[in-house]
């Protein structure tokens, strides 16, 4: 009599070696935007796509899906306005090594934040890139800024590392040149600081604050970058 043993996993979901690459990124920034998760699912794609287009959404959601389904993402429209939000469970940062980190969702107020630090790691050009989510779970002694950068593989290995941050809000004036004095005491190890603003107007404060820092203000750099506005898409 022969007797037929089903696999244990059929039926499973096969995770493919997009879906690892997508579940560690979203794990080591904490989260990711439904517009920023079609972006990495271009980007990670077999198929090469013409500059500006992207993977279909009929397609993305698919995906996303599956991946809810099987239980390694959790996916909710947290904000009134805008596209939800992606985050791993702890099955999707035991998938890609991450035991240990929190699957919890950020705080909503934080939401914004991480939107703009995503963007600066969708859209600068570096070889190496280390999330402030990594920085804390390395148990280094902080204050933390949102990511550490490396340009090149010869920065990496020189050591020229770059402190990035970046600052969505309007402050007042002594307070954006409280930041950036801040800034250069509490990152004073790190060879530059690198701040992206999302709008003209608040680029020409934070450059008109930097210059009243004296002392290292030249280590501090202002990047107008208005794909980090959360307002805007990911894509735009």
């Amino acid at each position: 009599m022969t007797v037929s043993m089903a696999r244990r996993d059929k039926g499973a979901y096969q995770l493919t070696p997009r879906d690892f690459a997508l579940l560690r990124i979203i794990g080591l920034q904490y989260v990711v935007r439904l517009d920023q998760f079609q972006v990495l699912m271009t980007r990670y794609s077999e198929y090469v796509f013409d500059p500006g287009a992207l993977i279909g959404y009929s397609t993305m959601m698919d995906r996303l899906s599956k991946l809810r389904e099987a239980g390694y993402i959790k996916y909710d429209r947290i904000l009134a306005h805008g596209p939800g939000w992606i985050w791993l469970t702890h099955k999707g940062l035991h998938a890609v090594d991450l035991d240990g980190y929190s699957a919890k969702l950020p705080a909503w107020r934080d939401l914004p934040h991480l939107f703009a630090i995503n963007q600066v790691r969708l859209y600068t050009n570096w070889a190496y890139w280390e999330s402030e989510r990594s920085l804390r779970q390395s148990k280094r002694r902080g204050p933390y800024p949102d990511a550490l950068m490396w340009e090149t593989e010869e920065d990496h290995e020189q050591g020229k590392v770059i402190a990035i941050e970046a600052e969505i809000s309007s402050k007042q004036t002594w307070m954006r040149e409280r930041k950036l004095k801040d800034l250069m005491d509490i990152f004073y190890g790190y060879d530059r600081v690198r701040m992206y603003v999302p709008s003209g107007k608040l680029y020409e404060k934070m450059e008109a604050a930097r210059k009243k820092v004296g002392y290292r203000s030249d280590r501090i750099e202002i990047i107008y970058e208005p794909r980090i506005d959360p307002g805007l898409p990911a894509y735009a």
